[in-house]
């Protein structure tokens, strides 16, 4: 076995293999940008989501629940929510504070200069620097389903600690 490990390093130290195998790895990694797709974003991710694309989201998730706490897997699950994603972006703020004397009064005033950083892209453009982006607040839920062996407390207690929430915002109709 060492004497194959040995016949091989010693075809590798040849500087014709070394060149080949050199141009080889170059024409790998430029194929690879041609081949690669797009990057895939994880699935918790939210970037780039709507507020509508939340909401189906979270849809989804609380109409699996009910499925596998009732049974019923024609449950209907309807969301709203309270607004649409709030966005905060990184600025410059600048502050100044003036005093005015004139004669027995003063005058004091508070000028304030707010600028958004701004980064470059890849392909040139700008973007305001997104520091956080904090999705809506849901409003309520309502749960139109057929339990086979469980209460309306039962559903309202999933959804409530799912989406932590107060069971007041859920509206639970059994059909």
């Amino acid at each position: 076995m060492n004497e194959k490990i040995k016949a091989i390093i010693e075809k590798i130290k040849n500087p014709k293999v070394l060149v080949v195998l050199g141009i080889a790895g170059i024409l790998l990694i430029g194929l690879s940008t041609f081949f690669g797709g797009e990057p895939k974003k994880s699935e918790g991710s939210t970037e780039d989501i709507t507020a509508e694309e939340y909401c189906l989201q979270l849809e989804e998730k609380v109409k699996k629940l009910v499925a596998a706490v009732t049974g019923d897997k024609k449950a209907t699950v309807a969301i709203t929510l309270e607004s649409g994603v709030k966005y905060t972006y990184a600025d410059d703020t600048k502050t100044s504070l003036s005093e005015k004397n004139g004669g027995s009064s003063s005058d004091k005033s508070d000028e304030s200069e707010n600028k958004y950083i701004v980064v470059k892209n890849a392909d040139g453009s700008e973007t305001a620097l997104l520091i956080s982006e904090k999705m809506p607040e849901v409003r309520g839920v309502t749960v139109v389903c057929s339990p086979l062996n469980c209460s309306r407390q039962d559903i309202e207690d999933a959804v409530t600690a799912m989406l932590g929430i107060t069971s007041q915002r859920i509206c639970v109709l059994i059909k």
